[in-house]
């Protein structure tokens, strides 16, 4: 299995690097072979074992699979949304494209709802089509290491176009592929955005450079990654990456000699961007379409929940395991360490940004830079009256805008590598300034709270106090020197964020699922589990389709109809059903009830069919069809995720009515004749004649199938823009 997850990066890596070469930069080989060699050596046992590095143990923990593995301690239980949330997706999107259908309906969680609607399943993203040959759960980890290998090679050459030297534009490129935001988030649809970042970067600034035959190019280049970025899955930090550009390409402006000449070939990067939107519109339309009908613009319009960010998270950029960290168990803060930690981008790359702002010899470019990622900072963080009054401004007042950091982050880290190469140019003084206080406050915390630091954590300490002595002898040596602490001190605190669980906690087989399977009716049916019975979603990794889910990006009038039956818990996306009597859930067409060993029920309501250790499996004896009439036949003759074909025979004119979510984009047609849909609380409802009749079900998305008109449009920018 590891030679088929190490061609799932390799080889799209390397096709990558040739593509660069042939139409873009020359990338040295060697440099992208260590690249390839860093990234394997970060992800080690995700790639050469049959391990995992998300938490599958902490899904594991509970029923039915607690009854086959017993009381369990997930090693890493932060980064769960990984197994819950994306592994199914994935499954979903690979089942439809396996059958030659477009991946747009998820049938298997909340009684169906648009797979494409939900951004972060992004089944047309390259990364995740690059590495469809990669078996579930691997491909996972095959897509993390693409993400890792992008950031590093975008970032060396984004480095290298700013002026900094191949070893310093290497350091840069390994603070920023290894800082905890990225580690954090490597193996989430965030990062399959944020590591694209100096991509996009690169990306704009070359079309900008392009003059005349080779306008093309560059114009080109940009669509392709914009377009990339648009379907990897995670808008908000589209936009974040959005806001760094335009603040980059002001300041640019603003220094340029001949600003007429600038503004002109301005145009080229422009030109690209519209070309990427339009031609990714099939990716991220029908996600805006569902935006607009989701629980999560509901809940933002009920009054969203704010963080407040005390001053001490200032530790995390000194110390991120200041608060514990939950690898360790050892956790104890009042916010999240996906929030805290992501602050942290090296030490040393901190120091060598802060003397830079300190130096006279620092060019104003850098300054202008750092000052924005200062301002950057406290937009992330709603600090002072600069974040108050940017986060009180559409879109920023419904983003989550914490993230922001990670562009903070890649500008310091830019800056940094660039004053690396100046210390061979007697400003190590600077060096000491900035190293200082920034080792005082790191050994105040490590002194503070040393009941949750290890040993290791000072590894970061001890690298700036070797690196600024030995820079005093061997100064020409700097970048040399920055790689190597640099790549050191993340490898040791970073690594092993993604803690590795055993592969037999993924999906595994259970008796009461295979008695639901051998249970199961030829008609469609679907589940439910009681309370946090088989959480939600992973019903789709089992083929079983549950009136449950866990995604904010549901439709908000089926989740209104689901709290008849669902603990409302404003805290958690998870719908937990417990009232299992009302006649909702007849309605829903659940035929089968999963509940934890020993449970009892109304037994006029629910017979048991199935009990073990692993839980009790109920059958319900009210459950109604899916598609229903009263008075009339109704048989389902075809049925997938985005069609359903129905034979009914009425003795009068009668209501079809059904569970079957009445979803913007499904059509009807009677015998072949288009008929209005209509719904019936947030259900499909169908007025047919007497007779018999064909009745067709067929999703066709306007948001979709018209936005591939966009995308054609968007070729046709790139092929035949003049040059």
């Amino acid at each position: 299995m590891f030679v088929v997850t190490l061609l799932g990066i390799a080889a799209p890596a390397l096709l990558l690097v040739a593509a660069l070469r042939r139409w873009i930069v020359e990338v040295p080989w060697r440099t992208a072979l260590l690249f390839l060699v860093l990234t394997f050596a970060f992800l080690h046992g995700a790639v050469f074992t049959t391990k995992l590095p998300v938490p599958v143990d902490e899904v594991a923990r509970g029923y039915p699979y607690r009854a086959r593995f017993g009381e369990l301690q997930a090693k890493n239980p932060l980064t769960n949304d990984t197994v819950k949330l994306f592994l199914p997706w994935m499954q979903v999107a690979r089942e439809e494209l396996a059958h030659g259908r477009a991946p747009l309906w998820n049938r298997y969680s909340f009684s169906g709802y648009p797979l494409l609607g939900n951004g972060e399943a992004a089944p047309f993203s390259p990364l995740f089509l690059a590495t469809l040959f990669v078996p579930l759960p691997k491909q996972l980890v095959a897509m993390a290491g693409l993400k890792l290998f992008v950031a590093l090679l975008f970032t060396y050459l984004f480095a290298r176009r700013m002026g900094a030297s191949e070893v310093a534009s290497c350091a840069a490129a390994v603070a920023f592929a290894w800082c905890s935001f990225q580690t954090v988030y490597l193996y989430y649809s965030t990062a399959s955005v944020t590591a694209f970042l100096p991509a996009a970067l690169f990306a704009l600034f070359y079309a900008h450079a392009r003059i005349g035959p080779v306008g093309r190019r560059g114009v080109v280049f940009v669509a392709l990654i914009v377009g990339t970025l648009m379907a990897n899955g995670h808008p908000e930090s589209v936009l974040h990456i959005a806001i760094a550009a335009a603040g980059l390409f002001a300041i640019d402006l603003a220094l340029a000699a001949d600003r007429r000449d600038w503004l002109a070939r301005f145009r080229f990067p422009v030109q690209g961007a519209i070309a990427g939107l339009l031609l990714s519109a099939p990716a991220w339309l029908p996600t805006l379409q569902q935006v607009l009908l989701s629980t999560r613009l509901a809940d933002l319009r009920r009054g969203a929940h704010d963080f407040d960010y005390p001053l001490t998270m200032l530790w995390a950029m000194v110390m991120p395991n200041g608060f514990g960290n939950p690898v360790r168990g050892n956790w104890d803060w009042l916010l999240n360490y996906s929030i805290v930690a992501t602050s942290y981008a090296g030490l040393l790359v901190l120091t060598l940004a802060i003397a830079a702002g300190l130096s006279r010899r620092t060019e104003t470019r850098d300054r202008i830079w750092l000052a924005f990622a200062v301002v950057l900072w406290l937009v992330a963080l709603d600090w002072s009256f600069v974040g108050h009054a940017l986060n009180a401004v559409p879109p920023f007042s419904i983003t989550a805008n914490d993230k922001l950091r990670f562009i903070a982050i890649f500008l310091g880290i830019i800056v940094a590598a660039r004053f690396a190469d100046r210390l061979r140019e007697r400003v190590a003084p600077m060096l000491f300034v900035a190293a200082l206080p920034l080792v005082a406050l790191a050994l105040y915390v490590w002194r503070l709270r040393a009941a949750v630091l290890r040993s290791a954590d000072l590894v970061a300490v001890g690298g700036v106090v070797l690196f600024c002595v030995l820079v005093l002898k061997l100064r020409r040596f700097a970048p040399q020197l920055l790689f190597v602490f640099v790549a050191l001190e993340l490898f040791v605190l970073n690594a092993g964020f993604n803690a590795l669980v055993d592969g037999r906690f993924y999906r595994p087989r259970v008796p009461i699922l295979e008695a639901l399977r051998n249970a199961a009716p030829p008609e469609p049916f679907r589940i439910a589990g009681f309370d946090w019975m088989f959480l939600p979603n992973a019903s789709a990794q089992y083929g079983f389709e549950d009136i449950r889910g866990a995604d904010p990006m549901s439709f908000d009038f089926y989740t209104e109809y689901l709290k008849r039956i669902s603990h409302d818990d404003p805290d958690i996306d998870t719908d937990r059903i417990v009232n299992v009597d009302d006649p909702a859930i007849d309605r829903l067409n659940v035929r089968f009830l999963l509940a934890e060993p020993g449970a009892a029920f109304d037994p006029a309501h629910w017979k048991p069919i199935y009990g073990g250790a692993d839980g009790t499996l109920f059958e319900n004896r009210r459950a109604q069809p899916r598609f229903f009439a009263e008075g009339a036949e109704v048989t389902v003759r075809r049925y997938e995720a985005a069609r359903v074909e129905l034979a009914v025979n009425a003795k009068q004119a009668v209501r079809l009515r059904s569970s079957h979510v009445a979803a913007p984009g499904w059509r009807v047609t009677v015998n072949g004749r288009h008929v209005p849909l209509e719904r019936e609380e947030a259900f499909v409802v169908v007025a047919l004649p007497a007779g018999r009749c064909t009745v067709a079900l067929t999703y066709r998305p306007l948001a979709f199938y018209g936005a591939l008109a966009l995308a054609l449009l968007g070729l046709a920018l790139c092929w035949f823009r003049r040059p």
